[in-house]
């Protein structure tokens, strides 16, 4: 007994700690961060362990042979030290999981988790609207008056513009799920430091998960808050900034829109070009834009891939792009397992409408200096 309250002590302080790390994370301050990520979890893992093999679902296996591919990979990778470092990224990320399925082990920490995602959402997004707010007056005392243009420019608490989109919605996700009152105040921050981007990938995963808590949560009165919060934070974005949410929404009314689909197509078909030469287990992690760009023909580089499914293929293969896919059944199967549970359809339609934004990814291309 004295056991079981000690490890639930320390699931509390990791809970916690997880949380502080996270918040860091959030507002920007990454120097030395993964040093001290890499400690949290070693100390997690050592204080509060891991699940039994045998309570382990088919979910956490998939992920770990993924993790596993990654790791394995830079001994093939003709990039070895891009590929190495995503491995140890990977395994992170994978230590953060493994702590995390052990910690929601015990009620009490998934509350001090939600809680402290309510506490980082809204003060993380209420420093991203401040900064757009600085960045609106700077753009039109120099007379700019439509922000499209210069969206990119904006990069909140030190993250591109599109990476925080997707990170501002999956805080509005999170704090839907939460159980406290004023949540709807960290939905609707999160919600315009979000569409603040006028990323076409953020609007269409704000439809995504509208809808799906529409048509699953049940009862729906679960997910009012976070609707109602969502719906205020579009009318909010749109009378405000209706020329650029007009852009937005648009898809291929400007000349860089149409230039960035077509881009797409072309890297697309050039990733199915390579993976050809690497079928099975592909170029290792973090090799994209190593192995797709032809500079020979194009003086631009590419920083991201331009969906998730041409970045598996390459980097992963066919063994990759089959662990993703069981990953995705199984995934499907514990959703339709546990569907009269609103927190774990909650969860489902978050992390969809994340899915979505990791195919519809934009990229961020540069110019090649000239000698």
């Amino acid at each position: 007994m004295n056991r079981d309250r000690l490890n639930m002590a320390a699931g509390y302080a990791m809970a916690v700690v997880l949380c502080l790390v996270s918040a860091l994370a959030g507002v920007g301050i990454t120097r030395g961060l993964y040093t001290a990520a890499v400690v949290v979890l070693s100390a997690g893992l050592l204080t509060v362990g891991t699940l039994p093999l045998r309570r382990w679902s088919a979910i956490d296996m998939i992920l770990t042979a993924i993790v596993a591919l990654d790791v394995v990979s830079v001994f093939w990778s003709p990039v070895p030290a891009s590929a190495l470092n995503a491995a140890c990224i990977q395994v992170m990320v994978w230590g953060v999981y493994v702590v995390m399925r052990r910690l929601t082990q015990w009620p009490g920490t998934v509350t001090v988790v939600t809680d402290g995602w309510l506490l980082v959402a809204v003060v993380a997004s209420a420093m991203a609207i401040g900064t757009y707010a600085v960045c609106v007056v700077s753009a039109r005392k120099v007379g700019f008056d439509d922000m499209y243009a210069l969206r990119y420019l904006y990069k909140p608490l030190g993250n591109p513009n599109n990476c925080w989109g997707e990170i501002a919605l999956m805080m509005a996700a999170m704090a839907c799920m939460s159980g406290r009152r004023w949540r709807w105040l960290a939905v609707y921050l999160a919600s315009v430091s979000a569409m603040l981007t006028f990323s076409r990938g953020v609007y269409v995963a704000v439809v995504v998960l509208v809808v799906m808590y529409v048509a699953m949560v049940r009862p729906l009165r679960r997910s009012r808050d976070g609707l109602i919060a969502m719906a205020i934070a579009a009318v909010t974005v749109s009378v405000l900034f209706p020329s650029e949410v007009g852009t937005a929404v648009s898809m291929t009314s400007t000349q860089s829109q149409r230039a960035s689909l077509q881009w797409r197509r072309d890297v697309t078909v050039s990733a199915v070009e390579r993976s050809a030469d690497r079928p099975l287990v592909g170029y290792g992690g973090g090799t994209f834009s190593l192995v797709t760009d032809k500079p020979a023909v194009d003086e631009r580089y590419t920083d991201t891939a331009p969906g998730l499914a041409a970045q598996i293929l390459v980097e992963k293969g066919a063994v990759g792009v089959a662990l993703w896919t069981a990953l995705a059944v199984a995934f499907a199967v514990f959703v339709f397992r546990n569907r009269r549970r609103p927190v774990t359809v909650m969860a489902a339609a978050a992390l969809t409408a994340m899915m979505v934004m990791e195919m519809m990814y934009s990229y961020r291309q540069y110019r090649r200096e000239k000698m």
